[in-house]
């Protein structure tokens, strides 16, 4: 995992850097292979992710591009944004814009990369963090091979995992433990376990933490089931529009049911191998390089078109 980090960094710094012709050459390339992509799902898919369509004006706090800075933080998040928004030529364009996790309503269109589910306005959405909230898995253990429990490994700092590890940590249909050596639920403290070891079992539980759960993209991925309460937060992985029972087992809020939904699943593992199958094929749609890139330079040149500050194609 740190080898992969670093030739992310190392990549990311290498092309944010790259001369303004090389990202025109790129950006004509794009747009050359959008005839290939069904139109109507490029828009319905930019106008859920910007969240509005109305013109706007940005803020007075607003940055031009040429001015947008690394932060002492969120570096990742910054080396994507920079990586699209070099795309345009024109740096004088202004944007607002929020790095880190968004967990309030913003004033302005305010490009992030999360949002609340039922606050969608002024919030756009980009693909940012992608190294940590974008990773894939090819998972060859089936299902009915795999461990009968639900696992979870995690730091627990929110009140949902505190509660989960101390409604279920001694419970044996669970494997759960939280890996922070202080805080949250000592009691249940384990060793960290890889995505490897995780994907021995059957139910992979997945709770939100500062905002949405980073796990829940790879774990869609794989033949694992993902168990959680219905998600708050969305981020470009559209976590709003995943449908209970047929992208994921959907527990209570308060989480009482889970062993009752985990035996009704054990006993019908069709219905399992169904709601993997889903969760596989949504994940397809963010793995076209080519295409997500499209769809990150059109939702911000949407953003920039509503804004007023380029012209309408």
């Amino acid at each position: 995992m740190y080898r992969i980090n670093f030739i992310y960094y190392l990549v990311s710094f290498v092309r944010i850097n790259l001369p303004q012709f090389i990202y025109n050459c790129t950006l004509k390339r794009i747009l050359k292979k959008e005839k290939k992509y069904n139109r109507s799902y490029i828009t319905e898919r930019v106008s859920y992710l910007l969240g509005m369509n109305t013109p706007f004006n940005v803020s007075e706090e607003a940055l031009k591009l040429k001015n947008i800075k690394r932060p002492n933080n969120c570096t990742s998040h910054y080396l994507d944004f920079k990586q699209t928004f070099n795309l345009f030529s024109n740096r004088d364009l202004k944007v607002d814009f929020y790095y880190g996790d968004c967990e309030h309503e913003n004033d302005y269109p305010t490009i992030t990369r999360s949002r609340l589910i039922n606050q969608q306005k002024n919030s756009p959405l980009l693909k940012l963090d992608k190294i940590r909230h974008f990773q894939w898995v090819t998972d060859k253990l089936h299902f009915k091979n795999k461990i009968d429990k639900v696992v979870w490994r995690g730091t627990a700092y929110n009140t949902i995992r505190i509660d989960f590890l101390k409604m279920y940590h001694n419970n044996d249909k669970f494997d759960i433990g939280q890996t922070n050596k202080q805080g949250g639920f000592l009691e249940s403290r384990k060793k960290y376990m890889s995505k490897f070891e995780l994907l021995k079992y059957k139910f992979i539980f997945c709770p939100e933490g500062n905002d949405v759960a980073t796990g829940l993209k790879w774990i869609m991925s794989s033949s694992s089931i993902c168990v959680m309460p219905k998600p708050t937060y969305e981020t470009w992985f559209m976590e709003g529009r995943l449908i209970p029972g047929y992208h994921y087992i959907q527990v209570k809020d308060d989480l009482s049911d889970i062993e009752n939904q985990i035996e009704y699943y054990l006993k019908n593992s069709s219905k399992c191998e169904e709601i993997i199958k889903n969760a596989n094929e949504y994940t397809q749609q963010f793995r076209d390089k080519d295409f997500e890139r499209l769809l990150e330079y059109k939702v911000l040149e949407k953003y920039f078109q509503l804004s007023g500050q380029i012209n309408t194609r």
